[in-house]
């Protein structure tokens, strides 16, 4: 599991622990060339009284560089993010967390960049692969939950609970990812896009889109009373020679693939899942074909007595 924690964030909860009171604390960072996490922060802390409880208020602020390259098109620039968050004193709680993204400053160069301004329920942040990851812990109870956003307009491309894999071109920002919800997310049950005895949600996106994205449902109510809530297993199958297989089947690398890709040449190779039900732990595998840059729920090889697969897009 991946745990996204920027610098700033830990030099933030140094000065929260050094000491608190009712006066601001206020942390300036200056800013880095280049850098690909957040790498300069203003952090404001301060207490106050709400009925019988302790409430602490916090606010950070992170300047994210951004290297949006493709080569020859380059897009550089600042992405702002704003974290708030509201924790009680003596809590076993989460804290009550929200960031808001916003586009402070790009070169005219490469992709367009959207102006906007994009609040997400996460508590840390972070840029890796062109893209930002907004993370939501889950607690004792549930999994982290995490939200790839396009730092260009800030749309969402994917969320996933636990991990995802990802097929890669070697030398090149462009990748695909590959995720799934699962019902140990907090919020599943609140989710419109939600068909009786659902496990999840499985997604194939781009660092900018959302390309697929389908629903798993188990047919049998018994089957589903014993079925795992939890990520299942998923890995890269591909007989290519010249794609490369790396980190026990989470990444895929076109290794013959050059950086202006097309649709097709994300092509050829599948993903495998693996479900887990009952005391005695059976195991179940959904094979998902990749062709053309995008999966055909009628090409995914599923056993249909168990499942039913529902798109979304």
């Amino acid at each position: 599991m991946r745990i996204l924690y920027p610098r700033s964030f830990l030099l933030f909860c140094t000065i929260f622990f050094i000491g608190c009171n009712t006066s601001p604390t206020k942390l300036n960072i200056g800013l880095k060339d280049n850098a690909s996490i957040a790498d300069s922060a203003q952090s404001y802390i301060y207490i106050y009284q709400e009925g019988n409880q302790q409430k602490i208020h916090t606010e950070v602020t992170n300047y994210l560089s951004i290297i949006y390259s493709l080569k020859e098109n380059e897009n550089k620039g600042i992405v702002k993010t704003i974290t708030r968050s509201i924790s009680t004193l003596g809590s076993d709680e989460l804290p009550q967390t929200e960031i808001e993204i916003s586009p402070i400053y790009f070169v005219n160069k490469g992709p367009k960049v959207k102006a906007y301004s994009k609040i997400v329920k996460a508590d840390n942040i972070e840029y890796r692969g062109a893209s930002l990851f907004a993370q939501r812990l889950g607690g004792d109870n549930f999994e982290d939950c995490y939200t790839i956003i396009n730092p260009l307009n800030g749309e969402e491309v994917m969320t996933y609970t636990n991990d995802y894999i990802d097929a890669v071109i070697p030398d090149s920002k462009s990748r695909r990812f590959i995720g799934f919800l699962s019902s140990k997310y907090e919020y599943y049950t609140q989710m419109e896009q939600k068909a009786k005895n659902q496990i999840g949600i499985f997604t194939y996106a781009s660092n900018s889109d959302k390309i697929s994205s389908f629903s798993i449902a188990v047919n049998d109510d018994a089957i589903y009373k014993v079925f795992s809530p939890y990520t299942p297993n998923m890995r890269f199958i591909s007989n290519n020679v010249d794609y490369k297989i790396l980190d026990e089947g989470r990444r895929l690398a076109l290794m013959s693939l050059k950086e202006n890709s097309k649709k097709e040449d994300f092509s050829k190779f599948d993903i495998e899942i693996t479900f887990y039900y009952g005391e005695e732990v059976k195991e179940v595998k959904v094979i998902i074909p990749v062709t053309n840059d995008a999966i055909d729920i009628d090409k995914i090889v599923y056993d249909k007595k168990l499942f039913s697969l529902q798109s979304l897009l």
